[in-house]
């Protein structure tokens, strides 16, 4: 049953060019629907001329009153014309017309299956296609391979399932190239299909609701049930399922289901996962936001072995607690204390910053902000949400277990060093695992994951907090006309968080102890930075919050564009460390340093000269694991090195008096420097950094073309040269770009070998994209390798080109800065790494979050490595694979969690 009327109806103000083809009726069927019925027989084909209408309906009651439906040929029917390559297919211009324009590879394509679900087969078998692995397919930066597994595998063929995953699982069109925009609702980059079903009056054996966590871990099976299998088609093809027993349920389930495919889930700022290994089970959190309504959602998906997306676990707006019963806190502005999060307890203060549309209705408002429902609507004072959670931008999401191991076992007794920590680590990996994420809704959220041990309690909000910084915004998003052209779309809390480790004591007071630390910011949501007590995930609640600090005490905190870092000082101070962004009230340059345990403040200014801001920092510590030197980076493009000065009022002092590094273009132009350099131990003596340039913080930022690049730096305190160092002192390279399999673009490294005599590193300007920079924190990969995400934001847009931009991976041998010495890509895209691939030191990315890295163990042989891992990235999952020695294998790395994506423009 296709009930065009029932479309029209649901979505009459959408616009939506909605090409629905005519099933054969159950006459039967549609009369037990209340509400609907002829009725909407009548609405669907009021578009007919009359002539037509009545011989419609004259057909109409030709039918039998019962009989099966052949649902399996109608959905491969559908399959082979969305396979097509005529100027009339589904992929041209203008579909069915025969026209001459470009094809639109980039077009998403639905069907649509209303049906009491009882269907017969006979028509073209396809097998157990849900049962076997698919191709390999490639796109721009993409790779993605289906395999057999839960919960879209089972033991049956040719049902209906099976002809859905057919047509998603296959590249339709493998003469166009794979420009489909992936969401989080559907990761497919090429051509294909995805397959809408509601059942209508009709319930399976299983339940769409409870079921999906069972299928996946293997404890219940699919079955032959053909109500189920509706769900399964809808499921294997990454659609949407239904169920309708009477008329407004049936409009109910078209409006969800046409809204995955006019409102597309988009992704936000990067991706945590639940293990860092490359390991079936594992998780994917991924938060969304809708734009228009902005609305948001972190949702949990599992990852087979290779490291490739599965079936969605939970969605966190489904399982949002009650407005009363969430436990949501703040920070008063008045007391400088943490409270709970509701009219009575917040304080005076922060009633006032909520300004005029709290007076007389704040309680109302704080309830509203809580989730209440109850007030918006028309004739109702607030705004209506099509969700509670707000949209999820630029915050990176954090899984708080056992991630973090910053090795201080080698630290002092009196600092907590010695068996104490490891004993930590081991209480930290028995916790309940909770998810972290900020949102524009006002809040920082956690979401619990048990990861199966308690499916029903997945997903479920644990704790939210409500900074003091972002009161004065807060009633806009009651507000009708938010997200109009009369008041835009504002971001909120929108930072970067990190996970840290601290011997201090706990937050009722005592003595120190091993506690776990969320430290974050609001980005561009505003100038605060804060710190809470994540340590025991049962004991959250108000005294969590260890400390908020604002630009109302703090003039010179900016926005903070990378994550705050924190460490142990040599004489065992605890503190949290963070360049001070942009745009702060007379933009200096100032290095924070902030007690964790009390939030007292300490600053340096590194530039009082205006137009400034330092950017991400960077720790290197002795090897007790104390905190020795801070390396940092400003809007100007000067890098600093700042040494421990136990005597200096902020425990740090500029080394030699000026900064290490000059960022600047061959032609002299500075080049802004946002990002913590990376740092690493160069192997002949001296510290290694790794450096990007680029900022992305105002519109003027996202249409410039500025030349930016990466810096490989060798640092040795008495190397007897001049500070700052140039680029006149570094080894140029040349990137260019090189075609791989399946229209992937990879990138090539030229330059001659480093001459330690008089160069002290390397240097690679970011050409051949127009405007890619750095402003995503850079990460090590092995031992040998660097990963920069640099990005190319949109100024002009072609048809099926995203407006999101573009980027490019690279993965940088660190001392050399040239291409990798063995295949790290699969160019020629035959699922192996050998000497028949090219060289090459990266490859052209869709716009997203900086990856995060999944590893499977290394192999070794003959005192080499090889280690298969897959970048994670927001719609995206690539596999690589890298080669080291043996004896670097065994190092310890420090894990942390910190990845981010930046759109533009994200402060106005």
């Amino acid at each position: 049953l296709m009930a065009r009327g029932a479309v029209a109806e649901a979505f009459a103000d959408a616009g939506a060019g909605l090409r629905l083809g005519w099933g054969r009726i159950n006459k039967s069927t549609s009369s037990t629907i209340d509400g609907v019925g002829t009725a909407v027989i009548q609405a669907g084909v009021r578009e007919l001329t009359p002539a037509t209408r009545s011989a419609f309906f004259g057909w109409l009651q030709t039918l039998p009153a019962s009989g099966g439906t052949p649902l399996p040929a109608a959905l491969r029917a559908v399959g082979q014309y969305h396979a097509r390559t005529d100027s009339r297919g589904p992929w041209a211009d203008e579909p069915g017309t025969g026209s001459t324009g470009a094809e639109k590879s980039c077009r998403r394509a639905y069907h649509l299956l209303v049906t009491d679900g009882a269907w017969n087969a006979g028509t073209t078998p396809v097998g157990n296609a849900d049962g076997t692995d698919g191709s390999l397919i490639t796109g721009p930066g993409r790779s993605y391979q289906y395999r057999a597994t839960r919960p879209y595998q089972d033991s049956r063929s040719d049902m209906l399932a099976d002809y859905a995953m057919t047509y998603w699982k296959r590249d339709l069109r493998p003469d166009l190239p794979n420009l489909v925009t992936p969401s989080a609702d559907d990761p497919a980059f090429w051509q294909h299909l995805v397959q809408m079903s509601i059942g209508l009056g009709v319930r399976g054996t299983l339940d769409p609701e409870a079921d999906l966590p069972a299928l996946t871990e293997g404890s219940k099976q699919w079955g032959s049930d053909e109500i189920d299998d509706l769900w399964h088609a809808a499921l294997n093809s990454r659609g949407r399922y239904g169920v309708a027993r009477d008329g407004p349920d049936l409009i109910l389930a078209l409006r969800q289901a046409l809204a995955q495919v006019l409102r597309p889930q988009r992704f936000g700022g990067g991706v945590a996962t639940a293990s860092v290994a490359l390991q079936q089970g594992n998780r994917r959190y991924q938060p969304v936001y809708r734009a228009g309504d902005w609305t948001g959602d972190v949702q949990a998906y599992a990852v087979d072995g290779s490291g490739q997306g599965g079936a969605l676990v939970w969605s966190a707006e489904a399982r949002l607690p009650a407005p009363g019963s969430r436990n949501i806190v703040t920070w008063r502005g008045d007391t400088r204390t943490p409270a709970a999060f509701n009219w009575a307890e917040m304080g005076p203060g922060n009633q006032a910053a909520l300004g005029a549309l709290a007076i007389g209705q704040g309680a109302e408002l704080v309830d509203y902000l809580r989730g209440d429902r109850s007030r918006e609507g028309e004739g109702l004072p607030f705004r209506v949400r099509n969700g509670r959670l707000g949209d999820m931008v630029n915050s990176n999401p954090v899984l708080v277990r056992d991630a973090v191991d910053l090795g201080y076992h080698a630290l002092p007794p009196e600092q907590g060093g010695g068996p104490g920590y490891a004993a930590f680590l081991a209480r930290k990996a028995a916790r309940t695992p909770v998810v972290y994420v900020g949102a524009n809704d006002g809040m920082l959220h956690g979401f619990r994951d048990t990861l199966g041990a308690a499916p029903a309690q997945d997903g479920v909000e644990v704790y939210a907090y409500v900074p003091r910084a972002v009161y004065p915004n807060l009633a806009l998003l009651a507000d009708r006309r938010y997200g109009t052209e009369a008041l835009d779309h504002r971001f909120f809390v929108d930072g970067a968080l990190t996970e840290t480790d601290a011997h201090v004591p706990p937050p009722g007071g005592g003595g120190p102890g091993w506690r776990n630390l969320l430290l974050g910011s609001l980005g561009a949501g505003g100038r605060a930075v804060f710190a809470i007590d994540v340590t025991d995930p049962a004991a959250l609640g108000p005294s969590s919050v260890r400390w908020e600090l604002g630009a109302d005490t703090q003039p010179d905190l900016g926005h903070l564009a990378a994550p705050v870092q924190a460490g142990v000082l040599p004489n065992g101070e605890w503190v949290a460390i963070f360049g001070n962004g942009a745009f702060s009230e007379a933009g200096r340059a100032v290095l924070f340093v902030v007690h964790l345990s009390t939030g007292s403040v300490q600053t340096l200014v590194l530039d009082a000269g205006g137009g400034n801001g330092l950017g991400g920092v960077a720790l290197a510590r002795n090897a007790s694991g104390q905190v020795t030197s801070v390396y940092a980076g400003d809007l100007k493009g000067r890098l600093w090195r700042l040494d421990y000065q136990p005597g200096a009022a902020s425990r740090f002092a500029v080394a030699g008096d000026a900064p290490l590094f000059q960022a600047s273009t061959a032609t002299g132009v500075a080049q802004p420097i946002t990002q913590a350099p990376l740092v690493a131990d160069w192997a002949s003596g001296g510290r290694l950094l790794l450096v990007g340039t680029g900022v992305l913080a105002t519109e003027a930022d996202a249409q410039s073309t500025a030349l930016q690049s990466v810096y490989g730096l060798r640092d040795q305190v008495a190397d007897g040269l001049t500070r700052p160092l140039t680029r006149a002192q570094l080894a140029p390279r040349s990137l260019a770009s090189v075609a791989g399999a399946g229209g992937i673009t990879y990138y090539q490294l030229a330059g001659e070998a480093l001459n330690l005599q008089t160069q002290r590193g390397w240097v690679i300007d970011l050409e051949g994209l127009a405007g890619l920079r750095v402003v995503h924190p850079l990460q090590r990969v092995g031992s040998r390798l660097g990963l920069v995400a640099a990005v190319a934001p949109a100024r002009t847009v072609a048809p099926c080109e995203t407006a999101s931009g573009q980027g490019v991976t690279l993965l940088l041998p660190l001392e050399s800065g040239l291409n990798p010495a063995e295949p790290v890509f699969d160019t020629n895209g035959d699922g192996l790494y050998t000497s028949a691939d090219a060289r090459v030191a990266g490859l052209a990315v869709p716009l997203g979050g900086a990856p995060a890295l999944l590893k499977a163990p290394p192999v070794c042989a003959s005192g080499v490595c090889a280690t298969e891992a897959s970048l994670q990235a927001p719609g995206a999952a690539q596999r690589i694979r890298f080669v080291e020695p043996a004896a670097s294998t065994g190092e310890r790395t420090v894990r942390d969690r910190v990845w981010r994506r930046i759109l533009n423009p994200p402060i106005r």
